[in-house]
């Protein structure tokens, strides 16, 4: 949600727009892409929920307290903060969702849980431009920030630890035989089709972020709207378009390996990104 209130943030505290590319994109991501390799090293070996309540419970205080920024060295600190917090929660997801559902309901299961991406990134973006065109980009920061910090508090007391490997075939993983970080990256690259996969990623998300932190300063620059029509009309149209697509892309995905195989599903993103580009 902090896209939609770069334009309050860069006139309060007399930021340029590199500042607010770094803040909003180079200070967020080096840490978040880096620290999940340890996260995710981390998961094999302890308690998931443990990781993803203390990663949500980190990433939400780290939301508020850009709300006590002064200056641009304060913002900074918190969204590295914040990117430090979100690194902690998609490996872990990612593995207890793989344990929940086996390989031909995976893609449905992942898709549900993307929807949080979606979801979060709309609300946030209605209620954080709500809360901002009437009590400021401040108070912003601290509606949205701190409730996470119960939710964490909900993960470690109501979440379950599912077993290791209870949807795949029968194996017996301890701490001896877990693969280390240079095992894995040494598998990754010895499969052509998994560098593929991440440079594809690493270039759609590039142009995915670009157009979430910058598309409401586009409107408002560009347009003339203002933060409460962005989150009024432009935020739930996006948010209608990303349940859709994140929901119908799962389904398809898990139809198309189910009739098809599961290397239909690489052709079926290949179609998809062409069209979307």
């Amino acid at each position: 949600f902090l896209s939609i209130l770069l334009e309050d943030i860069k006139a309060d505290l007399i930021l340029t727009d590199t500042q607010l590319g770094i803040i909003s994109g180079l200070a967020f991501a080096v840490f978040y892409a880096t620290l999940g390799i340890p996260v995710a090293w981390l998961a094999d070996r302890k308690n998931r929920r443990n990781i993803i309540a203390v990663a949500l419970a980190l990433w939400s205080g780290a939301t508020a307290l850009c709300g006590f920024a002064n200056n641009f060295l304060h913002l900074l600190l918190a969204r590295i903060g914040v990117g430090i917090g979100e690194a902690g929660s998609s490996p872990p997801s990612h593995s207890m969702i793989a344990d929940l559902y086996g390989p031909d309901k995976r893609a449905g299961a992942l898709a549900i849980y993307s929807l949080g991406v979606t979801l979060g990134a709309a609300m946030g973006t209605i209620l954080g431009g709500t809360v901002a065109h009437y009590f400021g980009w401040r108070m912003a920061f601290f509606v949205i920030g701190l409730p996470g910090i119960l939710l964490a508090v909900a993960v470690r007391l109501f979440a379950v630890e599912p077993p290791r490997g209870m949807s795949d075939a029968a194996q017996t993983i301890s701490d001896d035989s877990s693969p280390t970080l240079a095992d894995g990256f040494r598998a990754m690259w010895a499969n052509r089709a998994a560098r593929h996969l991440v440079a594809g990623v690493t270039i759609t998300s590039m142009i995915g972020y670009g157009l979430t932190f910058w598309g409401p300063a586009y409107y408002i620059r560009s347009f003339g709207f203002d933060k409460l029509q962005i989150a009024m009309y432009i935020a739930p149209i996006l948010a209608v378009g990303g349940v859709v697509g994140t929901v119908g892309g799962g389904k398809l995905a898990d139809w198309c390996a189910s009739r098809y195989g599961l290397h239909s599903q690489s052709l079926m993103i290949a179609i998809l990104k062409t069209i979307a580009l």
